[in-house]
């Protein structure tokens, strides 16, 4: 099994989605893995709650900054991407909720080919990597344990996308 990427979740300011994000963390990614929340001044009180009360429970290895002032988006990942060196790293939207057994699914996808400099797994938000049509929001799936097997019986294709997200 390839060494897990840090999880990096760029924070925002939607307090109820971040909660949600992070419970899915803990529920599909392995007990000990780093996961850095990187916080450029967008998270309010409701949120630093929301991230304190998750820091005490949770089995991840996380860390928590938060910038004084905000720099924006672009310039904020690109210091947190230069702070984690030449470590892979996965990057989450912090609306995003990812299923058991993403981060292993994509850690042996970049440890499949030493050509491949970043990977998109597939998701229900209409990009260009989005399931089940590209360019159509989907529904987050009822029942997510089970398609989250379902992915993992699946065989590895790395498929070449133009461009996945902005």
């Amino acid at each position: 099994m390839p060494e897990l990427p840090i999880v990096v979740v760029p924070l925002s300011a939607d307090d109820d989605a971040l909660d949600a994000c992070l419970a899915a963390l803990d529920a599909g990614t392995p007990a000990g893995t780093r996961v850095w929340l990187a916080d450029d001044a967008q998270a309010g009180p409701r949120g630093y709650a929301v991230v304190e009360q998750w820091m005490a429970r949770t089995a991840l290895r996380a860390d928590y900054t938060r910038r004084p002032r905000g720099v924006g988006e672009v310039a904020h990942l690109d210091e947190v991407l230069g702070a984690c060196g030449e470590a892979d790293v996965a990057v989450v939207a912090a609306d995003s909720r990812p299923l058991p057994g993403w981060l292993e699914a994509m850690a042996a996808c970049l440890a499949a080919d030493g050509a491949i400099g970043s990977a998109t797994p597939w998701s229900n938000a209409g990009e260009a990597a989005a399931w089940p049509r590209i360019g159509e929001v989907a529904a987050a799936p009822a029942e997510a344990p089970r398609m989250a097997r379902a992915a993992a019986e699946m065989p590895a294709l790395l498929p070449e996308l133009p461009a996945a997200v902005g």
